[in-house]
């Protein structure tokens, strides 16, 4: 009797969302796509609802003018917004190298980016994201290094010509303002086809103020910030299901300041430059062995100019550092019976140079030929190759295993900095997963699995050397290799498409953990009012526990969301137990969102809270942008939360408008690990023009 009553209203729950769906014509934007496939990586693309392991795939509809802004309301996703435009991501308390950062695929880091993640996302302009791929949990096998806690794949849009459509023309602008950054934002793009032959180019402009924050607050100086970027690609189709793609992306940022590494008597300005070439050729149904085909193959140039400007000294001390770096990916694919089986290699090879000048202000009088951070001549090399099989083992039942082996080659440099003790190193990778879904019943599976993940050092962990945010780096020649052993438990529900969520409980032991740890009695003179700690690498043994949970609920024009994360993480020093480095607090997002079918397309509130971090590793208490204090006492990171009035309208076919209202309580707050406080309240206004 109960079952019939539930089929009974789950099933008028269903016809009450029909007519909007067909109405509104497909997936609901700017949510979490519980119907969409999600293939990130290696894997088959499959419904989340369906796969092993715990996949969401978001589409992005609403405003935003920087990318870690636009990442707030994912599910499962804590940023770490240490600059104005840039950040990093944590999955399951994991942060960093250890969470895989993708662009279309291909990874987002270099031999140069430091374990605790850099300020990456801020090259990659918001308005040309259509979507977000995220894997939640180990996932080394199908991604590559790292990954330990998750992948996040961020999918830009691209043009894939028809070869049956005889030709065809498109255009589009998006263009807003930011009142909390006081700053405007646009992109114009531009795209065409012709039988199969297609080219499409764009060009992104970004151009911020100081940022207003909340009450109490104010202008937070050295915030400003600008960037340009364009991307120019040209495709062939010669048959449906295949294409070649050859693009070039460029992009040129402004003197950005650094607040978190910045005082009264110095601060410092970066700037980013970044060059990339990219070939990619795939196709499906190549012969009856081989279903699949994917090459990806890139080449990146990327410049970083540091420039600290020492006011008492009336010097400015600069590094230049260059990275050039070579991407190769092959990938097929073989379906027989229940199994698909995805193999192939991945290969990677980064050259840096590097140098540094001391630059009177007043005199312009230079010194070349000083030590850089990062030994000049330096090399990473990375071959591996990998095997998924995913197996549909009966109605119920679905397996995915894999594993994953290499090498990785690491040969510090010994031009301009004969000082660091570090010799070329060669060290075996290896990963592997076993993954499973079982369905209990109707709309419930149960999903388990165990993954082993590997992290190799990279040339910042071994041989960088000098002043930095937290204290005096010293190199770290002898670092082992970071490995990774997780379990994970939990259930997904998906009820006629009406109503879904997940819940997932996961253990992670990470072995010979890379932790940062000050030495004792050391300490070296930076410049500031006092001397700062000498820090190192250390290997430690480490745990971690973490929940996630989220439901989304549609109905009639409705769309309900809610999720929460949680993570707690121990490591071992000495005989004592200390709290795991960069862990972010209990956090957790909810949304109401309301479809119309006129002029307003939708209407949504949306609250994001956090809740304070007491729970300080070392290396965060030499951090100023979690510890006021450095070094001594420190209270951690307080609670938060605001609220966000977004909408959008469609004024005609062609044109739409979107407004957002951020913080409309006017809180001032600083989000976990960030350099500044976030922007008060603030509007956001864009526009999107199309034609045709």
């Amino acid at each position: 009797m109960q079952s019939s009553v539930r089929a009974t209203a789950l099933l008028a729950l269903t016809l009450m969302t029909a007519p909007a769906r067909a109405e509104e014509g497909g997936d609901e934007a700017g949510s979490d796509e519980a119907d969409r496939p999600v293939g990130i990586g290696a894997r088959r693309p499959r419904p989340p609802f369906q796969s092993p392991r715990e996949v969401l795939s978001h589409s992005f509809d609403r405003l935003a003018s920087t990318t870690t802004s636009l990442l707030e309301g994912v599910a499962g996703v804590s940023v770490l917004e240490s600059l104005p435009l840039g950040g990093t991501l944590a999955l399951r308390g994991l942060s960093g190298r250890r969470v895989a950062v993708l662009v279309d695929g291909l990874r987002l880091e270099d031999t140069l980016t430091p374990l605790g993640g850099d300020d990456l996302l801020g090259l990659i302009d918001p308005l040309s994201l259509r979507r977000v791929e995220l894997l939640r949990g180990p996932g080394s096998v199908a991604i590559g290094p790292g990954a330990l806690g998750g992948a996040i794949d961020l999918q830009r849009r691209h043009l894939t010509p028809d070869p049956k459509l005889a030709w065809d023309a498109r255009g589009d602008l998006r263009a807003g303002f930011d009142g909390g950054r006081l700053g405007a934002f646009g992109r114009l793009a531009a795209s065409g086809q012709l039988r199969g032959l297609g080219l499409q180019a764009s060009v992104g402009l970004r151009q911020f103020g100081d940022l207003q924050s909340g009450l109490g607050g104010g202008r937070e100086e050295f915030t400003a910030a600008a960037d340009t970027s364009a991307v120019v690609e040209a495709a062939w189709a010669p048959r449906r299901g295949s294409h070649l793609r050859l693009g070039y992306e460029l992009l040129r940022q402004g003197d950005d300041p650094r607040p978190d590494r910045s005082r009264w008597d110095h601060f410092e300005l970066d700037r980013h430059d970044r060059d990339v070439v990219r070939f990619e050729y795939a196709a499906d149904e190549v012969r009856r062995s081989l279903s699949a085909v994917r090459v990806d193959v890139r080449f990146r140039h990327q410049r970083l100019r540091r420039d600290l400007y020492v006011v008492p000294d009336d010097v400015i001390e600069g590094s230049r550092e260059r990275v050039a770096s070579l991407d190769a990916q092959l990938t097929l694919v073989s379906e027989v019976a229940a199994h698909r089986l995805s193999y192939g290699l991945d290969f990677d090879h980064d050259w840096v140079s590097s140098s540094e000048i001391l630059e009177a202000i007043g005199s312009g009088a230079k010194a070349f030929g000083l030590s850089p951070l990062h030994p000049d001549g330096s090399r990473a090399l990375r071959t591996e190759v990998f095997a998924l099989d995913e197996m549909t083992l009966g109605p119920r039942l679905a397996v995915e295993v894999g594993a994953r082996a290499g090498v990785a080659s690491l040969a510090p440099g010994t031009r301009l900095q004969p000082a660091v003790p570090a010799s070329s190193r060669s060290l075996p990778t290896y990963s592997s997963g076993l993954h499973a879904r079982y369905l209990l019943g109707d709309g419930l599976n149960l999903v388990a699995g165990v993954g082993q993940g590997f992290l190799a050092p990279n040339l910042d962990d071994v041989a960088s050397s000098g002043c930095h945010e937290r204290g005096y780096r010293l190199p770290s020649p002898g670092l082992d290799p970071e490995k990774s052993l997780s379990a994970e438990l939990g259930f997904k529900l998906d009820l006629y498409g009406v109503l879904t969520g997940t819940i997932v409980y996961a253990y992670t032991h990470l072995f010979d953990a890379m932790v940062e740890t000050p030495r004792e009695g050391t300490s070296v003179d930076c410049g500031g009012p006092q001397a700062v700690p000498a820090i190192s690498l250390q290997n430690s043994t480490a745990r971690l526990h973490s929940l996630d949970a989220s439901v989304q609920l549609e109905f009639s024009r409705w769309n309900l969301i809610s999720w929460m994360s949680w993570a707690r993480g121990t490591r071992e020093d000495g005989g004592s137990t200390l709290p795991f480095d960069r862990v972010p607090p209990l956090s957790g997002y909810a949304a109401a969102r309301y479809h119309f079918t006129r002029l307003l397309s939708f209407l949504e509130l949306a609250l994001r809270w956090v809740a304070p971090q007491d729970r300080l590793g070392a290396a965060d208490r030499l951090d100023r942008r979690l510890c006021s204090n450095p070094g001594g006492a420190c209270a951690g990171s307080p609670s938060y939360f605001f609220l966000s009035l977004r909408g959008g309208m469609d004024l005609l076919r062609w044109l739409k408008l979107n407004l957002a209202l951020e913080n409309l309580t006017h809180e001032r707050y600083r989000a976990y690990a960030a350099g500044v406080p976030a922007p008060g309240f603030s509007g956001l206004l864009g526009l999107e023009v199309s034609a045709p």
